[in-house]
């Protein structure tokens, strides 16, 4: 969604909020936080979209709105994630996908094991991600939706590439390219992307892994802020991997930029990108540099 589009559809939300009260209409205002949450998420306002989404949360509680209930348990999970908040994080989703699989809300329920997933790679323990991703691809049989496809086998790539089986999580991220090639889910698009990029770097293919940073460069502007930050971090490890310091400056100061807009620590970027255990000394140096009139010319806006 474009920023004028944005712009438009928080005015609308505003809008709707405005003519009732969530007492009166508590559908009507659920749905507007959700929305004014989820647009917050991407512009990597957290603390907004922390607000909305409890807010949402507060009024289906209250209501004992039990579907739109579960929806915020995973949204205000995935929140606490990208805080880095693992251990509430993990508590709410679930909590959410207990009420989801009780529901039979599938597609929210697909949605919540690729957070827990994800979790567990991040903090290092891809191994325990496989029983719930597999638990997924159950659930996702009797949906025909290849975006939930395509994320299933995006987070059984991740777990794979860092349990060191490369082949079977390039096929995975492959597969989950072919799905929504040519769709507007840019998402799943760059995440595959970017663990292609990995890939082809760690086999030093060093004219695939420039081709997939190509890629990703012009669809990552179409995502989500904590999305294009791991995706300019990937572009930087690619780039100096192979070689192009003058690009991969430029990376490294948007994913910094994005970090700081997000309100997280630094060491999120080292988080989000564990293959390389170098990216805090890197900054470190990079902004010596610049105190120092040093740094590498190119483009770091």
């Amino acid at each position: 969604m474009h920023g004028a589009d944005r712009v438009g559809v928080r005015e609308i939300a505003g809008l709707l909020m405005s003519r009732t009260s969530p007492t009166e209409n508590p559908r009507r205002h659920i749905d507007a936080h959700h929305l004014l949450g989820g647009l917050d998420v991407d512009a990597g306002n957290l603390l907004g979209a922390r607000l909305h989404f409890g807010e949402a949360l507060t009024i289906a509680r209250s209501t004992a709105d039990k579907v739109h209930e579960a929806i915020q348990l995973h949204n205000m999970g995935n929140l606490q994630r990208l805080l880095g908040n693992y251990i509430l994080a993990s508590s709410l989703l679930r909590d959410g996908l207990n009420m989801s699989l009780e529901l039979e809300l599938k597609k929210v329920a697909v949605h919540v094991i690729c957070l827990l997933a994800r979790i567990d790679i991040d903090v290092g323990n891809a191994s325990a991600s496989l029983p719930d991703i597999e638990r997924g691809f159950v659930l996702a049989q009797s949906l025909r939706n290849n975006d939930i496809h395509a994320s299933l086998l995006i987070v059984i790539a991740q777990a794979k590439l860092a349990l060191g089986l490369i082949n079977c999580a390039e096929a995975s991220f492959q597969n989950a390219a072919a799905l929504v090639d040519g769709s507007h889910h840019s998402h799943e698009q760059v995440e595959a992307l970017c663990g292609l990029a990995t890939i082809a770097v760690t086999r030093g293919d060093h004219s695939q892994a420039l081709a997939h940073v190509g890629l990703i460069s012009a669809k990552v502007a179409n995502v989500g802020a904590a999305e294009q930050m791991e995706a300019n971090l990937v572009c930087y490890e690619t780039l100096m991997q192979t070689g192009a310091e003058f690009e991969a400056v430029g990376h490294l100061k948007r994913a910094k930029d994005i970090l700081d807009k997000m309100q997280r620590p630094l060491s999120a970027m080292f988080r989000a990108v564990p293959r390389n255990r170098t990216i805090l000394d890197e900054w470190g140096k990079f902004r010596a540099s610049v105190m120092h009139g040093t740094a590498i010319r190119g483009p770091v806006g």
